[in-house]
């Protein structure tokens, strides 16, 4: 899809609508850590209401978003490196987040359609996925096509979805590759740790409370052994997350270690889906579409308009894989 944007007003600041708290906020070693200090841009597209004029829509989202920035006026502030460089800081002054009103030749109804790939950015195929029964794993619609029951072998108590579907997520996209048999693959995975530590975090806690789980295999077992072997080993890079899991890792990543993950042969996913994005509303009600701008550092799991059991998963590959990516990824048996 190709459109031309139009610049309506230049950009400006928002602040919030009412008073806020100046004050600086030091981050925690996991909202510091240097491996995610980059910039994580998302688009939300909403149906503009029928018979309303555009400019009303617009002051309508700049009001919500004045509004929103009083109980998180921290998003209204700027992130700066402390000092002696341990870690970074919110200063809160209100400053404000920037708004910039434009028009596109895009419609709400674009976005829902979603496309195979999207070559602008490179090649990205698009899967959505249904979650079925525990024990039967989950089910996927590629674009064209569904998966229906990945078959996975009986054990002590069912998989998840998303060990499965996990799984079958990375061992197609290392066959797609065709890499060296004996290279080490790792996943990694964001998983929640405000139950997993002692005591657990207070309710309101805000800050990131997450850590990387890591799947890890040689592309040889990964890519022979069948899908229960890979979700066994999701399981358990899950299970091993506890107390004293989370407490090494905050170490590792603090001043003066600073330690990042790997980059090479690694595969990252984010669950986009339980962020609640899709219930986001500026006025307009909720977003029919939730993505991100550009994506090639992660697998996305990404919610569906209307359907809380079901998410599209979106991944990068190099444009020489991207068919056969797709085949594998509707072949589990295979």
């Amino acid at each position: 899809m190709a459109s031309s944007v139009r610049l309506v007003k230049k950009p400006v600041l928002v602040a919030p609508v009412d008073p806020t708290p100046s004050t600086v906020l030091s981050l925690s070693s996991l909202d510091s850590q240097l491996f995610l200090r980059f910039p994580i841009e998302y688009l939300l597209v909403y149906a503009s209401p029928h018979g309303v004029d555009r400019a009303v829509t617009a002051a309508r989202v700049k009001a919500a978003l004045a509004r929103s920035l009083v109980p998180y006026y921290p998003l209204a502030g700027r992130v700066k490196t402390r000092p002696d460089s341990t870690g970074l800081d919110v200063v809160c002054q209100a400053q404000g987040a920037g708004l910039l009103e434009a028009v596109s030749d895009y419609t709400a109804s674009d976005f829902q359609r979603a496309p195979r790939s999207v070559a602008e950015w490179r090649k990205l195929l698009l899967v959505e996925v249904f979650k079925s029964s525990p024990a039967a794993g989950c089910s996927a619609d590629v674009a064209f096509g569904r998966l229906c029951g990945f078959g996975v072998n009986p054990v002590s108590s069912p998989y998840t979805s998303f060990e499965v579907l996990s799984g079958h997520i990375w061992r197609s996209w290392a066959r797609s590759l065709n890499l060296p048999a004996k290279q080490v693959l790792k996943l990694l995975f964001s998983i929640n740790i405000r139950n997993r530590v002692k005591p657990s975090l207070p309710a309101g806690y805000y800050g990131n409370a997450f850590v990387l789980g890591c799947a890890q295999t040689s592309v040889k077992d990964l890519t022979e052994k069948g899908l229960g072997y890979c979700a066994d080993l999701v399981r358990g890079a899950k299970e091993r997350v506890g107390d004293e899991y989370a407490r090494e890792v905050v170490e590792s990543v603090s001043w003066p270690r600073r330690a990042s993950p790997d980059s090479v042969g690694v595969l990252i996913i984010s669950q986009w889906s339980r962020l609640g994005l899709d219930r986001v509303d500026f006025g307009l009600g909720r977003p029919v579409h939730v993505g991100p701008i550009c994506c090639d550092r992660y697998c996305l799991f990404l919610p569906v308009r209307d359907r809380m059991e079901a998410v599209k998963v979106m991944v990068a590959v190099p444009t020489s894989a991207v068919d056969r990516y797709e085949y594998l990824i509707r072949s589990p048996y295979s």
